[in-house]
């Protein structure tokens, strides 16, 4: 829900992990450097799978 706060829980990486889930502007840093890795690695099928992507995401609003 907008404006509601998630607190990670654990210690060690189970919370370190949780941290970065639970922060919408961390895990689009996270997925954008994977792809673009993916992209640097193996563009053919990064390329297939952010088509797929493109083709069914739909707008949040």
């Amino acid at each position: 829900m907008p404006g509601e706060v998630v607190v990670a829980r654990g210690s060690g990486t189970r919370r370190v992990l949780g941290e970065l889930v639970s922060c919408p502007v961390c895990v689009g840093s996270w997925v954008a450097a994977g792809l673009v890795y993916g992209l640097h690695l193996a563009p053919g099928p990064t390329r297939v799978y952010l088509a797929v992507l493109g083709t069914a995401g739909r707008p949040s609003c």
